[in-house]
């Protein structure tokens, strides 16, 4: 049964160096518009309003009570842990709002990742494989997350003073949503925001569910489980027992970012999809308890900008919208399918503040133009709703220099229902944690909704399947991961290098018959148009070499022939006999 891993990855890239800037100069005052003391005349100031609409139920949080461990022999009652909603669900916090828009900005202009938990700096280590005695039993270290990406671009990383060649510089993030520095030796550098989020509040009263919800256990794979976050420079899977992050040809996956859940209104047993089907005492205080936001509901907040150049404005416009109908993630329970909402820029103010500080602008109006398609609310923003009332004017083209459209692509595709697969019925495939098909869990309630042992699914793809998370390739669909670990995984990615263009397949289930000279032997006689550069078995696996420009013939070729190749995933696969 194929399904999605509730997160992917968008790839790392090195920032474009013209994008940096020394904070040197700004410090100096040398970055006219990166300032807070003074308004520039060139920059923008003004505000954003934005609708935020919840597409499938949302918590947040105000505060959060402990789970109790239960222990019969101390007589102690194991409770599920209580999430108290923010402000009675009226309003979602504005830090929240802030964190959601700066992680997409981050990603989609390559910035450094502002925060990055200093637990990444720690040396990870992973179980030694047993072999003839038990003394083998113990692990061994991998090496840490923080050096892996430092071997991409140091700019990548927290800025702590270390960043080569531009030591001192800050990525357009940074600068933007403001940063301190990690680790000073002394004093600690430091550049406050730009940039002011305000609480969102409800368009109207919003009634949450009088009893409490139980979640699922919110656990997921962590660092470093190298099928979900690393892969080789090539593009291909690493055993756990292999992974070595000193060895540059271990990559990190790149920024974690969680999946839309197109079948989030599945109800399981009366009970929502991310609701427990298993409230046992034993597991109780690993669990949560809320009260969400309901989908459909509204709400409106606003962002104030100082000082900002055209591409930073329009930097923040495109993480507030990356794409049309695009969902972003907010709030507890991501991985659930909780949380999945979209926001929309409704209007643009403009603030002129050279007339508005002359003479003549103490009877002029606060703003100085608008753009966008109006329907403030009246009760929340009756002076923007008034001003709209006035034509509006294009102020600000989208054009951006910081912005990456491969990137942007890559991250409409994960925030978009048309890049998800489809099963025989014309469903959506699932979005959950690996599990597996086993006999012993195919009559049990905990393979049917998904809350089986995780790790079995990873031992067996350890042994056999070599499954793991593959890069998202833009304009094609994601690629999906089987719960069945049994059969042959004939989809591994494509990857790209300066001369060929590799494509993966395995032959039929009797692999065992086939050596590397029949392999070579059928795919030169079947595929001898394309001329392979070519042909391997690696680890059960055929890989192909064909330069790019032969590819297309193969895509164009209507006759059938043994190899097929599936456009969208860029695979070769051997027909059935």
């Amino acid at each position: 049964m194929k399904f999605y891993n509730p997160y992917q990855f968008i790839p790392f890239k090195a920032p474009d160096e013209k994008s940096l800037t020394p904070y040197a100069d700004i410090k100096d005052g040398k970055i006219s518009f990166i300032r807070h003391d003074r308004w520039d005349k060139d920059a923008y100031s003004g505000r954003i309003i934005c609708k935020l609409t919840t597409i499938s139920p949302l918590v947040v949080g105000e505060k959060q009570d402990k789970g109790v461990k239960e222990d019969k022999k101390k007589g102690i009652i194991g409770k599920a842990g209580v999430v108290h909603p923010y402000r009675d669900g009226q309003n979602i916090p504005a830090n929240s709002l802030r964190g959601m828009l700066a992680s997409i900005a981050e990603m989609i202009s390559h910035s450094s990742m502002r925060v990055l938990s200093d637990e990444n700096t720690h040396t990870y280590s992973v179980r030694k494989i047993m072999q003839n005695s038990l003394k083998t039993i113990g692990r061994r270290p991998v090496g840490n997350l923080y050096h892996s990406i430092a071997d991409i671009d140091k700019n990548l990383l927290p800025w702590d003073g270390d960043r080569g060649k531009s030591e001192g510089s800050l990525t357009p993030a940074e600068a933007l949503f403001g940063v301190v520095e990690d680790h000073p030796k002394e004093v600690a550098r430091n550049l406050g925001s730009r940039l002011r989020f305000y609480d969102a509040t409800a368009e109207k009263q919003i009634t949450l569910e009088h009893k409490h919800e139980l979640l699922k256990i919110l656990a997921s794979p962590q660092p470093p489980s190298p099928s979900m976050y690393f892969h080789t420079k090539e593009g291909g899977y690493i055993a756990k027992s292999d992974l070595d992050l000193g060895n540059k040809n271990h990559i990190p996956n790149g920024r974690k970012r969680y999946l839309a859940h197109p079948d989030w209104q599945k109800k399981i047993n009366n009970k929502n999809k991310w609701e427990t089907q298993h409230d046992s005492a034993k597991s109780i205080h690993q669990k949560l308890k809320c009260q969400p936001i309901p989908a459909n509901a509204c709400f409106w907040f606003h962002i104030d900008f100082e000082n900002l150049s055209k591409d930073e404005l329009n930097l923040l416009r495109t993480a507030i919208n990356p794409g049309e109908n695009f969902q972003h993630q907010l709030g507890l329970g991501k991985p659930l399918g909780l949380g999945q909402i979209t926001v929309k820029e409704t209007a643009l103010f403009l603030i002129d503040r050279k007339t508005r500080y002359s003479q003549s602008g103490l009877f002029h109006q606060h703003y100085s133009e608008w753009s966008g398609e109006g329907g403030i609310p009246n009760p929340i923003y009756p002076k923007e709703a008034e001003f709209s009332k006035t034509p509006p004017i294009t102020a600000v083209d989208m054009e951006c220099k910081y912005t990456d459209p491969e990137t942007i692509e890559q991250l409409n595709q994960l925030g978009h229902l048309e890049s998800y697969e489809k099963d025989d019925k014309g469903h959506y495939l699932s979005v959950c944690y690996p599990f597996t098909e086993s006999d012993k869990h195919k009559e049990s309630e905990s393979y049917k909704h998904k809350e089986t042992e995780g790790y079995e699914w990873f031992c067996d793809n350890d042994k056999d399947k070599c499954q793991y998370l593959r890069e998202i390739l833009p304009g094609r669909q994601l690629p999906p991961l089987d719960s069945d670990t049994n059969e042959p995984d004939i989809s591994p990615p494509a990857s790209m290098n300066q001369q060929t263009l590799k494509i993966g397949g395995i032959p039929p289930k009797n692999k065992r018959d086939f050596n590397d000279k029949d392999v070579q032997e059928a795919v030169q006689t079947q595929l001898s148009i394309l001329q392979p550069q070519r042909v391997n078995l690696e680890k059960g696996l055929l890989v192909v070499e064909i330069s790019p420009d032969k590819l297309q013939t193969l895509f164009n070729q209507n006759d059938p022939i043994p190899f097929t190749v599936k456009q969208h995933e860029m695979t070769l696969r051997q027909q059935p006999s």
